[in-house]
């Protein structure tokens, strides 16, 4: 009996990237997946057999594999021509001052990165001397008005590929002895020529479609620019109203920021997300969970610009400045550790980013690299620890899950089964926190930045680092291996003649 395998056509997915170890889990301020990866244009293409057909296959292998840094940043999905996508919601006016419910929504960059395309591509096979082309003509507007109605009411563009094996050629100037029938197909399908490309599927397929996807990217650039103007358009509403809705403003500067980053417009995309920023500070809420949620995001894309512009003094000014805003955010006692936690994880993900600019190419030096920002994690890390065992421990009746973000980030959902009484939300959140393993997570961050100060020849402080490690196996009763680190140093305090290698607090 033979078995046989099914290919299935590959549907686009957000890389499974996440900026926590796998083994240390930590629901506290977690960066969205979605948020990490740079936005690529999103094309879906249609009408490609890929389980049947060898020539599709050829073709969506053309368009998906060796996509280095010669090639455009596309990210292409194949759907059928009936795919469902996302319904248009009706626009809201601004005009009687909307009141959001939160600043950005989660759901917002999934669906422009995955669900909603900024093309649609209707690939048909097609030639000129078919005897059947009158009805594949007719096949092909049916299948163009199915993609059409799907798309009602988005601004998403259509164009149409026909592949050919027997293309005709003639010379510059000639005009085609098929212009007629390419009217005749774009009146059918209500298109200009400028939507209809044709696909010679020969040796050169490669390069044709290096060729087609040239063309495909300069409607995919004004379909970006048009929804940023859409939206730039919401905001000027918003700007226009008596009193300002500043969550409204701070979604729109995003948003737009967002849209020219699929554009690849990175100065454009840092000034509106600047703008973004400073709109959020004056949203006045102590210590709120959403403000310092949102200012986490925008401040991690502003981040990875500048280093993406080589402008790493930016990026080390804004951080900083970004810190000294939000420091005193700090929130009601019962939940402080929530701040260290905030304070972590900002020089967390700025250290994790900084490495990655190190990595492309940015030069760094001893006493500003990746190492300081990892040294300061695992502070806060420490202080966190230190607020998590001031509160008494009180014990639920259920095993508490941690918070998830709601319809916008940093709105925390609680999940407490119906069946307990009311649980106070502090105590159910201090049950969480106690759940995380902050010993493990300073070991893995000190060893990180012992790594990175290695790399940049500091090696006396990664030596006082090791202590520290030591230290905490210490805590936790792993005394051989707290033992071990503390030898590692003994050299060289003896090369430098210390007399007093250890003393009381």
């Amino acid at each position: 009996m033979q078995s046989t395998t099914t290919r299935q056509a590959p549907t686009a997915s957000l890389p499974q990237r996440s900026m926590n170890p796998p083994d240390l889990p930590d629901p506290l301020f977690n960066l969205p997946p979605e948020v990490i990866p740079d936005p690529q244009p999103f094309i879906a293409l249609c009408g490609l057999d890929f389980v049947h057909n060898a020539t599709h296959r050829t073709i969506w292998e053309c368009f998906a594999s060796n996509r280095g840094a010669d090639r455009l940043p596309i990210l292409y999905q194949i759907v059928p021509a009936d795919h469902e996508y996302p319904v248009s919601k009706i626009k809201k006016s601004y005009e009687y001052g909307t009141v959001p419910g939160g600043i950005l929504k989660k759901n917002w960059i999934r669906k422009h990165m995955l669900e909603v395309p900024a093309l649609v591509v209707l690939f048909a096979d097609l030639e000129w001397d078919d005897p059947a082309f009158a009805e594949k003509k007719i096949a092909c507007s049916s299948k163009i008005a199915t993609v059409r109605a799907s798309l009602a009411g988005r601004s998403t563009r259509i164009a149409l590929v026909l592949v050919q094996s027997r293309p005709h050629t003639f010379a510059p100037g000639e005009p085609s002895p098929d212009s007629e029938k390419v009217n005749g197909l774009c009146n059918s399908c209500e298109l200009t020529l400028k939507q209809v490309f044709f696909l010679p599927n020969n040796d050169q397929l490669m390069g044709y479609v290096i060729r087609l996807e040239t063309a495909l990217s300069e409607m995919v650039q004004q379909y970006y620019l048009n929804e940023s103007k859409r939206v730039r358009g919401h905001r000027d509403a918003v700007m226009r109203m008596a009193s300002q809705n500043l969550s409204l403003l701070v979604r729109h500067q995003f948003k737009i920021g967002y849209f020219n980053e699929f554009r690849q417009d990175k100065q454009t995309s840092l000034k509106h997300y600047q703008q973004a920023y400073l709109n959020l500070q004056q949203i006045r809420q102590d210590g709120g969970f959403e403000v310092k949620t949102v200012a986490m995001i925008i401040m991690y894309r502003i981040c990875r610009l500048s280093f993406r512009l080589a402008c790493p003094v930016d990026a080390i000014s804004n951080f900083r400045k970004h810190l000294e805003v939000f420091r005193v955010y700090k929130g009601p006692l019962d939940l402080a550790y929530q701040h260290e936690a905030w304070l972590f994880r900002q020089n967390y993900i700025f250290g994790v980013i900084f490495d990655e600019a190190i990595q492309s190419g940015l030069s760094a030096i001893p006493s500003e690299n990746p190492g300081v920002y990892f040294t300061k994690a695992a502070d806060h890390m420490k202080l966190r620890q230190k607020n998590c065992l001031q509160f008494p421990p009180q014990q639920l009746s259920f095993v508490p899950t941690p918070p998830v973000d709601g319809e916008f980030y940093g709105q925390l959902i609680l999940s407490v089964p119906s069946n307990s009484t009311e649980v106070p939300i502090a105590v159910y959140l201090q049950n969480c926190e106690r759940a995380v393993n902050h010993t493990g997570w300073m070991i893995y961050l000190l060893n990180t930045a012992i790594a990175q100060f290695r790399k940049h020849r500091c090696n006396r402080t990664a030596l006082m680092l090791f202590n520290r490690i030591g230290d905490e196996y210490s805590v936790i009763g792993a005394y051989d291996k707290a033992q071990a680190l503390f030898s590692q140093g003994l050299v060289e305090y003896r090369k430098s003649k210390w007399s007093v290698i250890f003393s009381r607090e």
